[in-house]
């Protein structure tokens, strides 16, 4: 393992490819409310390419990016690329798992691709750097850059990502005790680098338990020592996980990976507004184009939605593609 070098790692998967929705219909669960096979979850917005343009601009310093998908990759995409590794699922998951249309056991598994650097960021394929950013925005020295903040957790029902993230915070108040955690690492929960979330910390002081942690939809700093750390220690759930083809309110995600590490002190502080999420709407789409154009946040992560017809998707799209191609005009060398 390379111990001083980052490496991202990158999920992608083409929902329009006839051969593989042909595969998810095979696997395809009721529709229960349980299970989360949604056509949204895998639609493709046809932006990846200005999501390596942009890390070629704004973190040219990145050692290696692992393309991940089930096989899949855009005709486009330049795999000679010393920098760039596609990655199959085969290649680092253990056959029980596969195939697999659930990216919860795809995120859980990652730490066993071959050849990934000790230190790595794990990106969403919406999740894009907008503005210039230092190996130290991810990385202090060994330490993954992140923040304490107490948060609670509203569960909707109609929601299978909610109840995730429930399942996450219950192992990990099975874990640790809340008063000890924050004892241990009592400036790190206070960092003023956080900003006005301290608030939330503080009016969640009473609860004997952890309600919930401030997580947002962003990039995530890891360590391979993280993942095996959680894998020692939620071994069941995680196995459990993987074996789900499809999302499920029984599933864990990787913020159990990250909320482990957290209540383990295994962090450096940073506030986390570098960040803004947005849905994609007609509501939020001038705004999402202004922040792309003046980098007022280092990372935007684009949000997908139903939509009430096609012709709303694809005026939107045109949009996004329209003003990533003023931002990034040129060819990337993850380009052929």
């Amino acid at each position: 393992m390379n111990q001083d070098k980052i490496d991202f790692v990158i999920l992608w998967v083409d929902g329009g490819d006839k051969e593989w929705q042909k595969e998810k219909e095979k696997y395809a669960p009721a529709s229960d409310g349980k299970t989360d096979a949604s056509n949204m979850r895998y639609r493709d917005w046809g932006l990846l390419k200005y999501w390596f343009r942009s890390v070629e601009q704004n973190a040219p310093w990145v050692n290696k990016i692992y393309f991940v998908t089930n096989g899949q990759k855009p005709s486009w995409l330049n795999t000679d690329y010393e920098k760039l590794v596609h990655v199959k699922h085969g290649d680092f998951m253990p056959k029980r798992y596969l195939p697999t249309f659930n990216a919860n056991p795809i995120e859980l598994n990652i730490y066993r691709i071959k050849g990934l650097s000790e230190q790595f960021v794990y990106f969403n394929d919406d999740m894009f750097i907008t503005d210039y950013v230092k190996p130290t925005f991810f990385f202090k020295g060994t330490l993954p850059m992140d923040a304490a903040i107490l948060n609670p957790i509203i569960v909707d029902n109609s929601s299978v990502s909610t109840h995730m993230v429930v399942n996450d915070i219950e192992y990990i108040n099975k874990s640790f005790s809340k008063d000890t955690v924050m004892r241990n690492n009592m400036r790190k929960w206070f960092s003023v680098k956080y900003g006005p979330n301290i608030l939330r910390t503080i009016m969640l002081m009473p609860f004997k338990k952890i309600p919930g942690l401030y997580f947002d939809h962003m990039p995530t700093s890891f360590t391979i020592n993280d993942y095996q750390e959680a894998w020692s220690k939620y071994n069941s759930v995680l196995e459990s996980t993987s074996l789900n083809k499809f999302r499920s309110r029984e599933d864990v995600n990787q913020w159990l990976i990250k909320a482990d590490r957290i209540c383990r002190g295994r962090f450096a502080p940073r506030n986390p507004g570098f960040c803004k999420n947005m849905v994609i709407s007609d509501d939020t789409i001038d705004d999402i184009c202004s922040i792309i154009r003046d980098k007022s946040k280092k990372i935007v992560c684009l949000n997908d939605r139903e939509y009430e017809d096609t012709e709303t998707f694809n005026r939107l799209r045109a949009r996004l593609d329209s003003v990533f191609m003023e931002k990034y005009p040129n060819k990337s060398l993850y380009e052929k």
